[in-house]
């Protein structure tokens, strides 16, 4: 028996190749995973992600598929892979597959050009190849995107899922290089105020210094008053 799907955010899958029903099971498993993991509950969830507790109860018992906002928040605060999410393939959470082997599916095999220009496959591909930077023209990887998100297939839904995270990550990162920056800008600063400091303070030690050998020159006693006796004359005194 299908399950009820009121969610409208979710409409634009309509005749892709996602099974729905999958996929409200594995947001199942997500949610579970997530809570029981960081020690959550459904009124701490919700008060995260800023929605009812009702909402996200009905989401653990699979009664709806979630919104694409609480699969994205998911994504970025969880690292939830959205390739499991959407077609089972690989591991929801990184590192999670020598303890749940079960939730798991295949990892995608990995296309390289060879020197002909063909196109062949290869095992899958570890970390550090999987994090390797790929050079690219950027008026062709528009092009290919395009293409993609107008096919109006299941690339075309990843596809724009994974634009939506690293637009969000380009951001945070502009944010903090920003905050980097300031704060570089404020060091400068200080070192500069920090300096001036030291300046000072060496003037002030040369000056006294200087005070005490003049008071040891005489003999480190007080000015004496002169009273009118000790006026020189002026030649008009009788």
């Amino acid at each position: 028996m299908k399950k009820d799907l009121p969610n409208a955010s979710w409409a634009f899958i309509d005749g892709l190749s996602i099974d729905r029903d999958k996929m409200i099971d594995r947001s199942m498993w997500a949610i579970n995973y997530v809570i029981c993991k960081n020690s959550l509950s459904n009124e701490k969830l919700a008060k995260e992600l800023g929605m009812s507790t009702a909402s996200i109860d009905g989401y653990r018992r699979g009664l709806r598929l979630p919104k694409i906002e609480f699969l994205l928040f998911l994504q970025e605060k969880y690292q939830l892979n959205t390739e499991w999410y959407l077609y089972g393939r690989g591991e929801p959470f990184p590192d999670i597959r020598s303890k749940y082997p079960d939730i798991c599916g295949p990892d995608l095999p990995v296309q390289i050009k060879s020197a002909d220009g063909g196109v062949g496959e290869e095992a899958p591909a570890s970390a550090e190849a999987r994090s390797a930077q790929i050079e690219f023209r950027i008026s062709d990887a528009l092009a290919m995107t395009a293409r993609v998100l107008e096919s109006r297939t299941s690339y075309a839904t990843a596809l724009y899922l994974n634009i939506v995270h690293f637009d969000r990550a380009v951001s945070s990162e502009s944010i903090v290089s920003k905050c980097e920056e300031d704060l570089r800008a404020q060091g400068e600063l200080l070192a500069k105020m920090q300096a001036r400091l030291d300046d000072l303070e060496s003037q002030n030690k040369t000056l006294t210094q200087e005070i005490r050998e003049l008071k040891g020159a005489s003999g480190d006693c007080p000015p004496i008053a002169l009273g009118s006796e000790h006026a020189a004359r002026t030649g008009t005194d009788e």
